[in-house]
């Protein structure tokens, strides 16, 4: 299985982040004595934070467990395409780590 992290709000994909994937080469690089490259909670840290700066554009921030022959190229070329097909099959099958409901607008267009 491969991990993600990924985020959007109303303007559309934010992020899509393989985590699984940088938490085996930080395992590689610990066994081997080297400085972990990665630092996953540091940049869900940063994601939450921009998310909450930005409230207005109703951001989420989800992780999602795929099967290994869905690979990061796959999922930011649906991103581009469709977004809200990438968006629905992350909400079916993953979890929410962060994201209130859609805020009311105080004017209309």
């Amino acid at each position: 299985m491969s991990e993600f992290l990924i985020s959007w709000d109303t303007n559309g994909i934010e992020a899509i982040i393989p985590i699984g994937e940088q938490r085996s080469e930080n395992l590689v690089a610990k066994l081997s004595g080297q400085p972990e490259p990665f630092n996953i909670g540091s940049t869900y840290n940063m994601l939450c934070m921009r998310a909450r700066f930005n409230p207005q554009r109703s951001p989420q921030i989800w992780g999602i467990n795929v099967d290994d022959s869905i690979t990061e190229a796959m999922l930011r070329e649906i991103a581009d395409t469709t977004p809200q097909v990438l968006v629905d099959l992350v909400k079916e099958k993953g979890v929410k780590f962060f994201g209130d409901k859609m805020q009311k607008s105080v004017i209309s267009y």
